[in-house]
């Protein structure tokens, strides 16, 4: 994962506290949920050379944890 990439979601993480602290909870949820795809959209990009959407990232993510047995099919 690039340095780039870490930045970029450490910037969202950032503004997700800052919009936390001024009781701006959508602002927060917006900026974790973006936090968030981007670091799933690197980790899938080094596996497979392919342009992520919104749309099935969270679900290709999951099933690549659980390939890896980092989370339990049952619990899925």
């Amino acid at each position: 994962m690039g340095r780039d990439t870490l930045r970029l979601a450490k910037e969202r993480l950032s503004l997700a506290e800052h919009a936390f602290s001024q009781g701006l909870y959508n602002t927060m949820a917006s900026e974790l949920y973006f936090a968030l795809f981007i670091l799933m959209r690197a980790v899938l990009t080094e596996i497979e050379a392919k342009r992520w959407k919104n749309t099935g990232i969270f679900s290709e993510f999951s099933r690549m944890c659980i390939d890896k047995k980092i989370l339990d099919k049952r619990k899925y």
